[in-house]
């Protein structure tokens, strides 16, 4: 939920600003129609701008009807190629940046961007092992479906969650390496 995406908005933002040592120029490719993206995007910009003034972004707002039609690559090779000093790809979900790294190679514009995002899809992990993706966040999934099952039984039994907002921003951490990557796409 949003108090997730607070948390790990920012991680991402600085994971491309260590990355490039303070030299991100980043596109941020997201679909504005789902509020948790939007709240996850603009605390990514905050930390961007709170840790990296030298740093720059845009953002680059798709409808789902794009991702559905297959016309998310296209926009994002575009968008690179007319902003030369784009370096750094940043996608809301995983499954969003599908097709735009063989979009970009096809435009010739593969060395100048790193493609990245938060929360994986199995496609994102295995461009990761391929070198073609750089990073992705991974959030524990099966984590939070035991903390719903843990929740549903204790409203089943009239007890409250008082716990609930404590623990809504899961833990997660940032596959940025091959081997890490193929652990958890073979898993």
């Amino acid at each position: 939920d949003e108090s997730f995406v607070s948390k790990t908005g920012p991680l991402m933002a600085d994971w491309a600003i260590a990355d490039s040592n303070g030299a991100a120029n980043v596109l941020i490719v997201s679909i504005p129609d789902f509020p948790v993206l939007v709240v996850e995007t603009e605390a990514y910009k905050a930390q961007m701008t709170k840790n990296c003034p030298a740093c720059t972004f845009e953002e680059l707002n798709v409808t789902l009807d794009d991702l559905i039609g297959g016309k998310v690559p296209a926009a994002v090779a575009s968008k690179v190629q007319a902003n030369t000093k784009l370096n750094y790809v940043f996608n809301s979900f995983g499954d969003l940046p599908g097709g735009v790294t063989a979009a970009l190679a096809s435009a010739g514009l593969d060395k100048q961007v790193k493609v990245y995002g938060q929360d994986f899809s199995k496609i994102d992990l295995d461009e990761i092992v391929a070198g073609t993706m750089s990073a992705w966040s991974a959030d524990p999934k099966g984590y939070a479906g035991w903390l719903m099952v843990d929740a549903a039984a204790r409203l089943s039994l009239g007890m409250e969650l008082t716990e609930e907002r404590a623990v809504a921003a899961l833990p997660t951490i940032i596959v940025d390496t091959p081997e890490f990557a193929k652990e958890l796409s073979d898993a």
